[in-house]
């Protein structure tokens, strides 16, 4: 097993030498359409779901079901579309299956234009952070 350490670092890097990685990995993008009020299945997909981007303005309530399997680790990060009204056209994501909560809830809502949310998952429960 090799060790790395340093006590002092600056720059982009591009002078390391002996440094690899045996996996990288991003965030998937995934857009969502508010075209509809029908609830959305998240189908166990993690990734960044944002407003598809012609229909980012929404006249519609708007739910992201937290569907499918997930594993330990799983990131669903969630930003709401513009013209979100709390009382009219909030953004709700919900946990799915028996005994799945978000932080003790069966739901957040983001009330707000641009509000985001993150959630991990930890057994078969999700956590805000």
């Amino acid at each position: 097993t090799n060790t790395l350490s340093a006590g002092a670092f600056s720059g982009d890097g591009s002078a390391l030498s002996g440094v690899s990685a045996d996996k990288t990995t991003g965030i998937t993008i995934r857009n969502y359409s508010t075209a509809s009020a029908t609830p959305i299945d998240l189908n166990g997909e993690a990734g960044f779901y944002g407003p598809i981007t012609t229909n980012g303005q929404s006249a519609n309530a708007i739910t992201l079901d937290l569907s499918g399997t997930w594993s330990d680790g799983d990131l669903v990060i969630v930003k709401a579309y513009n013209n979100v009204v709390a009382d009219s056209r909030p953004l709700t994501i919900r946990a799915v299956g028996a005994g799945t909560f978000i932080d003790g809830a069966s739901s957040v809502v983001l009330e707000s234009d641009g509000a985001a949310v993150s959630l991990i998952r930890n057994g078969n429960q999700w956590s805000i952070f």
